[in-house]
Parts: C-alpha cells; sequence; structure tokens
C-alpha cells in the first residue's frame, strides 16, 4: 500500500501535537497543594502596651486574654506553607521555633486532621493530633518567656 507523504504544513502540526503530549505525560505529577497553613508565634504580656494581633486572628484578643491571663500580644514571627497530604509539611516560625505537620487527611465536612509537633532549636516541645478548620485558629500555650509567655497560632487559609 502506497501514503501519500503529509504536507510540510500538516506534518509540522503533528510534530508539535506529539511534542506537547509527550511533555504533559512525560512529566512527573506534582503533589497538589490543598491548602496553605499559617503560623504566628506571639508574646503574651501584661505590658503597658497592648501591641496589635493580626487581623486573621484578632477576633480571638479576648478568648486569649480570658484563657491566658494575658492583657498584650505582640507577634514575634509569621509565616506560611503549603499542607500536602502525604508529605512532611515544614512551618518556620521565628528562628528557633518550628512545626512539623504530617498525616494530613481531609474530611468530607472539610477540617483537616493531622498531627502536629512544635520544636525549638531541633528539641520536641510537643506533640499532638489536631483537628483544624479554615479560618479557625488553633492556640499552642508555649514556654514562659521574658515576663510573658510565647503562644503558637495555626491555621489553615487559602
Amino acid at each position: 500500500m502506497h501514503r501519500k507523504p503529509l504536507n510540510g504544513r500538516l506534518w509540522r502540526g503533528c510534530q508539535i501535537l506529539c511534542l506537547a503530549a509527550f511533555l504533559l505525560c512525560g512529566l512527573p505529577a506534582r503533589a497538589q497543594t490543598e491548602a496553605e497553613v499559617w503560623g504566628c508565634l506571639l508574646y503574651a504580656s501584661n505590658d503597658k502596651t497592648p501591641g496589635e494581633l493580626p487581623p486573621s486572628i484578632s477576633r480571638y484578643y479576648q478568648q486569649l486574654h480570658e484563657n491566658l491571663g494575658y492583657s498584650a500580644f505582640r507577634v514575634v514571627a509569621q509565616a506560611e506553607t503549603p499542607l500536602k497530604a502525604g508529605q512532611e509539611n515544614w512551618l518556620k516560625v521565628g528562628t528557633d521555633i518550628k512545626v512539623l505537620l504530617y498525616g494530613i487527611t481531609r474530611t468530607d465536612r472539610g477540617e483537616y486532621l493531622m498531627t502536629l509537633q512544635v520544636f525549638d532549636s531541633g528539641k520536641p516541645l510537643v506533640e499532638t493530633q489536631a483537628r483544624v478548620t479554615r479560618g479557625s485558629p488553633l492556640f499552642i500555650r508555649g514556654p514562659a518567656w521574658h515576663a510573658g509567655q510565647l503562644v503558637l497560632a495555626l491555621m489553615v487559609v487559602s
């Protein structure tokens, strides 16, 4: 059987389509980011100047004040990182404080179940399992620091 050769223009189009298909199928799939996790390290004290909470957690001032007994909160550091299921997710909040988030699953109600470990200078401080929802922060009371206490706030965003 004799076939007619493709004209130059059609042949070039086939080459481009084959290359595009190869690139799309041949590249490894990237882990899909479900959300971002935001963390904030706060210094809680009874200083005369109250400081200011970040806007995303400012509505929790009264609860923090009542539960912790401090009237002033200052941001020491904050950071954000992608939250990827099936992987270890590190959130570095400040120079020495790091949070490891792993074992992440998402429920059909939109909650994130995860295990988290808080480290200070590489030493584990706390390990816990938590249920976190978007826009609802988790507050972890940290060690005493100066005349107050450190507080870690974690929240799933975006």
